[in-house]
């Protein structure tokens, strides 16, 4: 098993916090548990990044966390939702940070005026230095939550308001 980080699943979306493992997943089984060594459920494995289609490649499960929040909207009867953004992102090295390759029409990032090519480098007082690191400041609030977002253009800062969405509104 390696440290966790981000991969995105076969709609496109960002699984913030994925966990690599090198347990095979084959078809038909991916949904099992993914265990540690002292036997607590940390993931539940969800999918398989394979060259050729079969069970080579790299393993990747959900992390324990996510999974508890999902099963807890579904229990309670509301519909699952994920806080959405509206960007594509790459690691930026000068300015650290999360760069935007692309903005979608009708986002939140769209909505506050954000472009392809800004380098997002703080949300709500937190420092983002990847796009791992705005997966997860994403992952952690709810859609229509307002974040401060501190982000750099043609080298200098920028302060926008933004209002989260919903995957489920993309």
């Amino acid at each position: 098993m390696q440290s966790p980080g981000t991969d995105t699943n076969q709609a496109g979306y960002t699984i913030g916090g994925a966990i690599q493992t090198d347990a095979p997943i084959n078809h038909g089984n991916s949904g099992g548990p993914l265990i540690d060594a002292f036997g607590r459920v940390i993931g539940v494995n969800s999918q398989i990044e394979s060259e050729s289609g079969g069970s080579d490649g790299v393993g990747l499960a959900i992390p324990s966390n996510t999974v508890k929040n999902v099963a807890t909207q579904i229990i309670a009867g509301k519909p699952v939702e994920h806080a959405y953004l509206g960007i594509g992102v790459q690691d930026s090295s000068s300015p650290a940070g999360a760069e935007a390759t692309e903005v979608l029409p009708g986002t939140a990032a769209a909505k506050a005026g954000l472009k392809s090519g800004d380098v997002i480098i703080a949300i709500n007082g937190q420092t983002i230095s990847s796009g791992a690191d705005l997966s997860s400041a994403i992952d952690v609030h709810e859609p229509g939550d307002k974040l401060t977002i501190v982000f750099v253009r043609d080298g200098k800062q920028h302060v926008v308001t933004v209002k989260l969405g919903s995957r489920n509104d993309s």
